[in-house]
């Protein structure tokens, strides 16, 4: 049970860290900044710049993590400009990795509200 609990924390902590680790640097309260692999960077840099043609938070959201691909595409392209950027294989056993899945929405969530390692296009 010892072990099965240690691989359970193994992956669940980097999860909650990145979510719900917020500092408070200067007496102001610093969000986390997300650290997720490349290919779930490679999406938030695809599909958050669209929120400057139009593109809602739900739809960044719906659209990185694409957990019915087809649908996802498909409400994509009413209002595309560019290509669907199709989910890797390497994403999808990310995003699917059972039990730290349960948290990768929220930390996706996270990423898009307040920025992340690896963010292209910075907000000023």
């Amino acid at each position: 049970m010892s072990e099965m609990m240690n691989g359970f924390f193994e992956k669940v902590t980097p999860c909650l860290n990145n979510i719900y680790k917020f500092e408070i640097k200067n007496g102001n309260a610093m969000p986390p900044e997300p650290k997720l692999p490349d290919c779930v960077v490679e999406r938030l840099n695809f599909f958050m710049p669209m929120r400057e043609e139009g593109m809602t938070f739900l739809g960044v959201l719906n659209c990185v993590l694409a957990i019915d691909e087809e649908q996802a595409k498909k409400d994509y392209s009413f209002g595309a400009v560019e290509d669907w950027l199709p989910v890797t294989d390497e994403f999808r056993k990310w995003r699917d990795d059972y039990p730290a899945s349960v948290y990768h929405q929220m930390e996706i969530a996270v990423a898009i509200l307040y920025g992340y390692v690896g963010q292209e296009h910075q907000e000023d």
